[in-house]
């Protein structure tokens, strides 16, 4: 899996992105499903966000983190339907779970040059309870990673680890090496004490055979699978093969690019800390000795081109920051869906609302006719974009109801909120 976060100063810009931009691969249709967190059915995504963007303060510039979660075809088949759908929900519920009280609009897609299985958040960094931004904890690529990675794995998905998929991540080597190191304390512990009930009882037979089971045991701890681990998670967390050789540093591992074989060696400090024996002074292994698939200069210069593939979308999204506010004016009016059925009294909705965004036309101007009125259940006739009363109590009340799903001290929250005396800072729970 493949993870990465943006940050978007012109929100609508960013909806737009997900809502109305074509189909990479010409195929007419962007997003397999589209389904709305905390969001109310029937009213434009864009002033739901809105709402909340108008109660931040001056100084906070961000609207919305864009998410982006892409699958290898050895992880999910991008033909196959229920991969897709397990995508979506899956990736739907961990949104709404790793970033509570928060709108978002999650879309699934295969429209991608290599037609994998990715999906998108677009994440309102406006607090539904206090219009806060993001910690800074869910602002790091750390926090992303490893919730994303934990909550697919808890589900049942086997990760690709990349070309050598046997190879074990970071984490995963340290929790090996204390679990050896736990069982070699054990076995070790076991033998002592049989031999001090030996020495105690004066037989030298079974103190011998007992010595030799000691003298056998060996420490938990390999130097290559050491360091193969340290170069797999550079690997994984460089952009490119510069920052890739950034990352090894990072890792305690010394880089040597300079001669015919690519070497790597540990350091000493990051050696000392899984050996107590004697610094290696010939440690230094060849990306080739390692594994000639993934270590070697060719094998990874070829793996972080493949890289920049990948990043396709995610380039896209980095150049809309540079919108400026005139550009923003002359961006596609708001989407405005029709309502759906509704499935579970969950905080996320597991329905699709693409096929009814889809077929407005590209000219959408966000007129309605009086019967699409109607079914939508509220007039968006205003010049200025604003909902008349009715329809802006109407809409409270639905997301009242969303709220209150999401957030576990709801009651709580009512309770302060109808205590102030500003009824235009009210917000709805």
């Amino acid at each position: 899996m493949y993870t990465k976060m943006l940050r978007i100063k012109c929100g609508k810009a960013g909806l737009n992105y997900l809502l109305k931009e074509s189909a990479h691969d010409g195929s007419g249709k962007r997003n397999q499903y589209l389904t709305g967190v905390n969001m109310v059915d029937g009213v434009s995504y864009f002033k739901q966000f809105q709402y909340y963007w108008d109660k931040a303060d001056d100084c906070h510039e961000t609207q919305i983190r864009h998410i982006i979660l892409s699958f290898s075809d050895r992880e999910l088949d991008p033909k196959n339907p229920a991969h897709i759908k397990f995508a979506h929900e899956n990736f739907t519920a961990y949104i709404a779970e790793n970033f509570p009280n928060r709108q978002a609009l999650v879309g699934t897609q295969i429209d991608g040059s290599e037609g994998l299985v990715h999906c998108h958040a677009m994440v309102n960094d406006c607090d539904m309870i206090d219009t806060s931004c993001f910690s800074e904890e869910q602002r790091t690529f750390g926090f992303l990673k490893r919730t994303c990675n934990k909550y697919f794995e808890e589900r049942g998905l086997k990760r690709d680890l990349g070309r050598n998929k046997d190879v074990q991540t970071y984490t995963q080597f340290e929790r090996i090496f204390e679990e050896k190191v736990a069982e070699y304390n054990k076995k070790k512990a076991e033998l002592t004490e049989q031999l001090e009930a030996a020495t105690a009882a004066q037989d030298a037979a079974k103190i011998e055979a007992i010595n030799a089971k000691i003298g056998k045991l060996k420490e938990p701890y390999n130097y290559k699978m050491h360091l193969t681990q340290r170069i797999q998670e550079a690997k994984e967390a460089a952009t490119d093969y510069a920052d890739f050789v950034t990352k090894l540093e990072e890792k305690g591992v010394i880089y040597d690019d300079s001669g015919k074989h690519n070497k790597f060696q540990l350091t000493e400090d990051e050696y000392h800390r899984f050996c107590d024996k004697d610094f290696p002074k010939k440690g230094v292994c060849r990306g080739k000795t390692l594994n000639e698939e993934l270590f070697t200069r060719e094998a990874l210069q070829t793996y972080f081109d493949s890289i920049q593939e990948q990043n396709e979308d995610a380039n896209v999204m980095s150049m809309v920051d540079t919108i400026s506010d005139e550009q923003e004016q002359e961006e596609v009016e708001d989407v405005i869906v029709e309502p759906v059925e509704e499935t579970k009294a969950e905080t996320w909705r597991d329905a699709s609302y693409m096929d009814a965004i889809l077929d407005y036309p590209d000219d959408y101007e966000g007129d309605l006719e009086d019967e699409e009125l109607a079914a939508a259940g509220y007039a968006d006739d205003n010049e200025d974009g604003e909902l008349s009363d009715e329809e802006e109590e109407a809409v409270l009340q639905r997301m009242r109801a969303v709220i209150m799903q999401a957030q576990m001290t709801g009651e709580a929250i009512l309770e302060r909120e109808a205590e102030r005396e500003d009824e235009d800072d009210f917000l709805p729970t």
